[in-house]
């Protein structure tokens, strides 16, 4: 018999918008990234079979504008009534009933029914324990202006000087034995915004501290860069103010938190597949720029790794090395990427100048395959044009995306999760962006302040991505500073890698399909995968200790702490087209 008390947790994902005409409706498709990202399975549901569907729900997200009729609200009520959990992201669908608030009306002479948010803060300080380690107010783009009445805040709305406003961002409202909550600023826009940046065709305007000079003539990322340079940086230990918050990926948290959260008072189990293998905290990408004035650095930083086991992306510029020395780094599990140095800002983004550069440095390396690709000096124009032209030569990373100068050091786009960008037509790019933390280390960035955005992108399970020139290394001084740098990520649970191991890994666990089943023998996971994925870390959130097993195999699962919470997390092999089941069963019935 199945145990009634042991359930999976059933997540369904319903976009409630329209055509998709207005851009931020767009980037309301983004929270279902967001979910993707955060390895959560869940059922994407449509719109209209939500009435149908729900009773086999024991929590809905939903984001996209839209107002929804009696039937389906009536639908929803009962769904909380009876222990589910609504969290609606940047919309109440004409019910604010539903989520005790009501919404703030512009004055008469705004012809909208409502205030829309443009640019904010949210204040989670104080609030709840689920929340208790964002200490620093988030930046916020989008979403609705909504006044509690009967719902508890979780957290206040600030404007964009970070002024108390008398708005809520984040309200809970009971019902029966569940909950409807509110996400009033919009999570698809806000990240959509702050990690692609503003639309670059002239200089940024600069902080008035002098730490980032961008009004110097060249347009570069930084530009771009949708966080304040007041409110959005702080002093590191040498005093030097930087982007020092991964707003993005505390946004991404307080999602998956929530959802977490109504998993663990139900009493469910919620599977989560793992960002890493083998239960890594995160990851580390060291981007090596090799130089054409001192060719002996190369090799001098390429021995350096090797005796330290560490694997980097090699970007190259100009081929000043032999094809062995290149065949030996692809050896050794390093990867060769592009450092696209434009002859004009006009030739940045033309085709023809991009592949004739990537069939440069594909011919005089001997290398196949060049998947990453990073602009000299961080250059950027537009927006999402150099992305196109890398999709056209079959570049798929852009490891550009960061900080030139040093007050621009950080988390500059938002955080340090690899992220899709979002097209014209509001479909996700094939392409991946990995941000980068800091531009050349040891001379824009200190390996101390380096040490810090380590720690940061540990706690947010990140991505510590840097890049450092072959010639720093040259001196035995700077170059025990690097390998200090590299074995305190590695004591963080951070693994060295390359770019295109980190994102072929992400596709491979993003393509993994996934069915969760209960019969007689207890719950059952069922994963399959185009291709082999080994080490595969996958964790349960669950309410007492499980006992795991595939087949007649017994598995031993170790706990690890995400998240705030506990999970039982295990290690298992999926085989090429290949069914890999999993039971789960209690402990106590085990005995039993």
């Amino acid at each position: 018999m199945a145990d009634p008390n042991t359930q999976w947790a059933r997540i369904g994902y319903c976009w409630m918008g329209g055509s998709g005409e207005a851009t931020s409706d767009f980037c309301s498709a983004y929270c279902k990234e967001i979910l993707q990202r955060a390895g959560l399975c869940f059922d994407e549901v449509a719109r209209a079979q939500l009435p149908l569907l729900l009773p086999h729900q024991t929590l809905l997200i939903t984001a996209g504008e839209g107002v929804i009729h009696e039937e389906l609200a009536n639908a929803l009520m009962n769904f909380m009534e009876q222990g589910g959990v609504w969290i609606a992201i940047g919309c109440v669908y004409g019910k604010e009933n539903l989520f005790g608030v009501h919404l703030a009306v512009p004055p008469p002479q705004v012809e909208q029914p409502f205030i829309r948010l443009g640019a904010g803060y949210a204040l989670f300080e104080g609030s709840e324990p689920l929340f208790a380690h964002l200490k620093t107010p988030l930046r916020f783009f989008g979403g609705v202006a909504v006044k509690t009445t009967t719902a508890g805040p979780v957290a206040a709305l600030l404007d964009c000087h970070q002024n108390p406003t008398p708005f809520c961002a984040v309200a809970r409202q009971r019902w029966g034995k569940g909950e409807a909550i509110l996400i009033a600023p919009n999570l698809g826009e806000t990240l959509v915004r702050i990690q692609m940046g503003a639309c670059v065709h002239e200089d940024g305007i600069a902080p008035s501290d002098g730490t980032a000079p961008l009004n110097d003539g060249v347009l570069r990322c930084e530009d771009g860069i949708m966080l304040d340079w007041r409110f959005d940086r702080s002093p590191d230990s040498e005093g030097l103010p930087l982007f020092q918050t991964p707003v993005t990926d505390h946004w991404r948290e307080v999602l998956i938190r929530l959802v977490l959260q109504a998993s663990q008072r139900a009493g469910l189990i919620c599977p989560l597949i793992w960002h890493y293998p083998r239960h890594q905290t995160g990851a580390g990408v060291l981007t090596v720029e090799t130089s054409s004035q001192l060719p002996d650095s190369d090799q001098a930083c390429n021995r350096l790794l090797t005796l330290v086991g560490i694997k980097a992306t090699w970007g190259v510029q100009h081929v000043a090395q032999t094809q062995s020395f290149y065949r030996e780094l692809q050896k050794r599990d390093n990867e060769i990427a592009l450092i696209y140095e434009p002859a004009d800002p006009q030739e940045l983004m033309r085709y023809s100048s991009l592949q004739m550069q990537l069939d440069h440095v594909r011919r005089f390396t001997s290398v196949r395959t060049v998947n990453a690709v990073q602009i000299q000096g961080l250059q950027w124009r537009g927006k999402l044009e150099f992305y196109e032209q890398c999709e056209r030569v079959g570049l798929s990373i852009d490891i550009n995306r960061g900080g030139y100068a040093p007050g621009a050091a950080g988390f500059a786009f938002g955080g340090c999760q690899p992220w899709k960008p979002l097209r014209r037509d509001g479909a996700l790019s094939n392409l991946y962006v990995l941000p980068l933390l800091g531009y050349q280390l040891g001379s824009r960035l200190s390996m101390q302040t380096a040490r810090d955005l380590v720690d940061q992108a540990a706690e947010v399970y990140g991505v510590a991505h840097f890049t450092v020139n072959t010639e720093f290394t040259a001196l035995e001084q700077q170059a025990d500073t690097l390998l200090k740098l590299l074995a305190h990520a590695r004591s963080r649970g951070l693994e060295w890698t390359t770019a295109s191991e980190l994102i072929a890994w992400e596709e491979s666990r993003r393509q993994l399909r996934y069915r969760l089943a209960q019969s007689q023998n207890g719950l059952q996971m069922g994963l399959v995968s185009p291709k082999t994925v080994n080490n595969l870390s996958l964790l349960f959130l669950t309410p007492e200790p499980m006992h795991f097993s595939t087949g007649v195999n017994e598995l031993s699962p170790q706990t690890v702490e995400r998240y705030g919470m506990s999970f039982q997390a295990i290690q298992v092999d999926v085989l090429e087209k290949s069914l890999r089941e999993l039971t789960l069963t209690r402990v106590d019935s085990q005995a039993a």
